[in-house]
């Protein structure tokens, strides 16, 4: 069986993907670069800031792009910096929908984002109204984020 061909993907601060394109074979591997890693390899603060501000926030992927290389040069899993765009990959991470049923977005330094615990019971869970997403305050942050972002 032949292995294909390898090429890494990485969402900045998340995992990263290699996948392996075979005929016979659709295998993928995660491997995780967690934003604790990079925040103190590149003092990068994955703060508020890093979540509503699209320039802040292409500008850490390059420098996270740039450590990679520089921690595997071999690898070169940050890609080409130069050709980083802006956009609104992983903001807020998953406290994002909790947000939206008003749950408060709670950041760190060095990790993701976490929503202040707030547990329903069935009962509760069962009145919950679905959001009007598209009116929801984060929604239309990020909305305004990406038109910035590019």
């Amino acid at each position: 069986m032949s292995s294909g061909s390898i090429y890494p993907y990485i969402p900045h601060a998340s995992s990263l993907v290699w996948n392996r394109y075979s005929p016979d074979s659709d295998i993928k591997i995660h491997v995780s670069f967690s934003p604790d890693w990079f925040s103190h390899r590149a003092d990068l603060d994955y703060g508020e800031r890093w979540h509503k501000d699209p320039v802040y926030r292409r500008r850490s992927f390059v420098k996270m792009a740039r450590l990679l290389n520089e921690e595997f040069p071999t690898l070169q899993l940050g890609g080409n910096p130069n050709q980083i765009r802006g956009g609104i990959s992983q903001i807020h991470t998953c406290a994002l929908v909790a947000s939206f049923f008003g749950q408060d977005i709670l950041h760190k330094h060095d990790g993701w984002p976490e929503n202040r615990s707030v547990l329903l019971n069935d009962t509760e869970a069962g009145n919950l109204d679905v959001p009007i997403i598209e009116d929801h305050p984060v929604f239309e942050d990020l909305m305004l984020q990406q038109n910035r972002a590019n």
